[in-house]
């Protein structure tokens, strides 16, 4: 039957029709047209914290979710609240949080997504220059992504990027595997960091002073920045720096550990020298 017909038939007196089935469809008509903030404060909290989420209303919804977690709920209900919780917390930018609430999750289970998200975050505070400042030593993957992030412009590569593969990167370990690839293929494009001895970028190894000046000093050629931005980060000259740091220690001080705190500092003069 045409829709105008079907309408027609409605309002149109039917003797057949009971008044309890009257009652019935009065009923279903009045509750279609409901309120929908009336609908939603009838739902669970993880359904009101989802609905206010998917309405922008995060500062709400983050309220719920926290709640969700913290009651006797599911653990499927706990891992979706866990899941949101992320979301904001990237939304706003505060990666920590955001790694913490999709660690949660994942240990309550929870499936590829919380992977994915906790690698998306975790790569953010890997290259936070306020999380690796804090670091007492700096990976030579890290280094690589914060030159990028720091600066990534005038080099002419941005984060993000996908660069062709680099000769020596990837051939004899796999770095397209490694949360850092596109940006150690970048920087060893740039000149800036190269391959060690072994024919190997080793990632995961701990940078030494004595490397992250070799570093620096590529960065002021690679940037035709004045040489004399070096003096401004080593004021006494390298070795004279170093040695009067490790003063009485019985230690190569070519062989410590740069601590995060210098390589964010050394990185930053060197980002107002470029004028960024």
């Amino acid at each position: 039957m045409p829709a105008p017909e079907i309408a027609r038939g409605l309002l149109t007196p039917n003797p057949k029709i009971s008044f309890v089935q009257l009652v019935v469809l009065a009923t279903v008509i009045f509750s279609g047209c409901a309120s929908p903030k009336t609908t939603v404060e009838g739902r669970s909290s993880l359904e009101r914290a989802i609905h206010y989420y998917i309405e922008g209303e995060w500062e709400r919804a983050e309220a719920l979710f926290a709640e969700v977690t913290q009651q006797q709920n599911s653990d499927e209900d706990v891992q979706t609240a866990y899941l949101y919780l992320g979301r904001i917390y990237m939304a706003r930018g505060d990666n920590e949080r955001a790694a913490d609430a999709f660690s949660a999750g994942r240990m309550l289970g929870g499936n590829i997504r919380f992977d994915d998200y906790f690698a998306l975050v975790t790569r953010g505070l890997d290259v936070s220059a306020a999380t690796i400042a804090r670091e007492p030593y700096v990976t030579r993957a890290q280094l690589a992504a914060l030159i990028v992030s720091v600066l990534g412009p005038a080099l002419g590569v941005e984060r993000g990027d996908d660069p062709a593969p680099v000769a020596g990167v990837g051939r004899t370990e796999d770095i397209d595997k490694h949360w850092a690839s596109e940006d150690i293929k970048s920087i060893k494009a740039a000149g800036v960091m190269r391959m060690l001895p072994d024919g190997r970028f080793h990632p995961d190894e701990k940078v030494t002073r004595s490397a992250f000046f070799i570093v620096l000093s590529r960065l002021v050629t690679a940037l035709d920045l004045d040489t004399e931005v070096m003096r401004e980060i080593y004021p006494g000259g390298f070795r004279d720096t170093l040695a009067r740091r490790d003063a009485g220690l019985g230690k190569d001080p070519s062989n410590e550990l740069v601590s995060g705190r210098e390589v964010v500092e050394g990185l930053q003069t060197l980002s107002h020298a470029a004028e960024l």
